[in-house]
């Protein structure tokens, strides 16, 4: 499997392994090391010399182990991932661009002796032609896509959760995944939340979060990332589709514009002619993430997690996600153990899955 948008994704991947992999305990996990700014303070993706303690696979390729770790500044869920989830785990670097990602799949496809690439995606971005005006973060997604494109293996695409990244609409994922002629795979059980639910409780990815609340039964309105963008969770929220990758990239005006790019900036520079430049965001961002502190006690956490939980509330909120209280409340990085453990020492407010619920009670 390849996590399409590093982060949050290869939490996805692991969610869908029954669905998608039932007969192997083991999955193979290809994905970025990029992390959002509140968990990883520096921009963009690490390559494979912001680690220490990898293992070579193949020529160009390396695995993360338990005992694998960032180079400071950087930071990245990916070792703790390999010590609690049962699956290999293998850093995508796209500091070479397409070029240099394709050749680093196709020898990972030849040292680990793969017959097929799964290219898993939360939300559903990755199905996006790229002109779409509420695309957030593309890059990503694109570079995965296009790394697939020719790998001599059959290659899907597997969307879950259409719309739950905070970016496309769902009802917009959805059509153009018919426009694809995607099949429905089926929906994210409970059962399949009991697998990563210990991984919830620390990862920062509020996709795969939102798909397993979907999954639990939960349903209302949520405030996520990014000035509090809303996703609404219904029926549809814990669906999994499964494309042709090549009708994926038919759609995709990125995939031929960033082909033959041999470097990141090439990369990043092809797809902001485009579309939306993520790089761009996150240097900009960083530097506003700087300012901030995380000297806050435990009393001040509360007083600004309840006055923002009512706001929300008056808006006709009924959850919030922990990567959105941690940017409301102006938290630099985010501690979703922390959090967490403030609300059970108060009872202020309660969970509902891995979501914060601030509904109001009648």
């Amino acid at each position: 499997m390849v996590a399409a948008g590093g982060g949050g994704d290869v939490l996805g991947a692991l969610l869908l392994r029954g669905l998608l992999i039932p007969q192997d305990p083991v999955p193979l996990i290809a994905t970025y090391a990029w992390e959002r700014l509140r968990l990883d303070p520096s921009p963009g993706p690490r390559g494979l010399d912001g680690f220490v303690g990898l293992g070579q696979i193949g020529s160009y390729n390396a695995e993360v182990f338990p005992t694998s770790d960032t180079i400071p500044p950087g930071r990245s869920t990916l070792p703790r991932l390999a010590a609690e989830a049962s699956a290999r785990l293998f850093v995508l670097d796209p500091q070479s661009g397409i070029v240099g990602l394709t050749l680093q799949l196709k020898n990972l496809v030849d040292s680990l002796q793969v017959e097929k690439i799964v290219l898993v995606d939360i939300g559903g971005d990755v199905v996006a032609s790229g002109s779409e005006p509420g695309l957030l973060s593309p890059l990503a997604d694109a570079m995965s896509l296009a790394a697939c494109a020719d790998l001599g293996v059959d290659a899907e695409v597997v969307v879950a959760g259409p719309g739950l990244d905070g970016e496309l609409d769902g009802s917009v994922v959805l059509e153009l995944l018919q426009r694809m002629t995607a099949v429905k795979l089926g929906d994210v059980q409970d059962g399949d939340v009991r697998h990563v639910e210990s991984l919830l409780t620390w990862h920062p990815s509020e996709a795969t979060a939102l798909l397993s609340a979907a999954a639990l039964g939960i349903r209302g309105t949520v405030e996520v990332r990014r000035k509090g963008n809303l996703v609404t969770l219904t029926g549809t929220g814990s669906s999994v589709w499964r494309a042709d990758a090549q009708a994926v990239i038919r759609h995709s005006l990125l995939v031929p514009a960033i082909q033959s790019t041999r470097t990141l900036a090439e990369v990043d520079e092809a797809v902001a002619r485009i579309a939306y430049s993520e790089l761009e965001y996150e240097r900009k961002k960083a530097q506003s993430l700087k300012s901030g502190s995380d000297s806050a006690t435990d009393d001040q956490l509360v007083r600004l997690m309840l006055d923002y939980a009512a706001d929300a509330s008056s808006r006709n909120i009924d959850y919030i996600t922990m990567r959105r209280l941690a940017e409301a409340i102006g938290m630099p990085s985010l501690d979703a153990v922390r959090i967490k453990s403030v609300l059970r020492a108060t009872g202020a407010l309660q969970l509902r899955g891995p979501l914060l619920n601030v509904r109001r009670q009648a």
